[in-house]
């Protein structure tokens, strides 16, 4: 992480291992889905966004940067908008991610 990054105006290190934490939990559902899928098409959908959220959590973690956070989530809500996961797995992955989104962008600056 860069030092003095520690998401200007977002408060402590509590929030930031708790945006952590929330990445983590919708990243264990991706690939717990993914696993358990029977729809072959949507595995090419679970890769990417599993690539997404890592992208989420290698950004956020070397910069802090909430407002970057918050315009990747943006571009990943129109991702879901644009493609369908498939059965029960495909809509615990996106309760999962609106979880995850609902947090963050909840998170004002002090």
């Amino acid at each position: 992480m860069v030092p003095g990054h520690l998401f200007v105006g977002y408060g402590t290190t509590e929030t930031m291992n708790k945006i952590i934490a929330k990445i983590a939990e919708y990243v264990a559902v991706l690939a717990s889905c993914a696993e358990r899928t029977n729809h072959a098409n949507d595995r090419s959908i679970y890769t990417q966004r599993l690539a997404t959220a890592a992208g989420m959590f290698a950004e956020f973690h070397r910069t802090g940067s909430m407002e970057k956070l918050k315009e990747r989530i943006q571009a990943e809500r129109r991702s879901y908008g644009w493609s369908y996961l498939s059965g029960p797995e495909g809509e615990e992955a996106e309760k999962a991610f609106g979880q995850f989104a609902d947090f963050v962008e909840s998170l004002r600056s002090e």
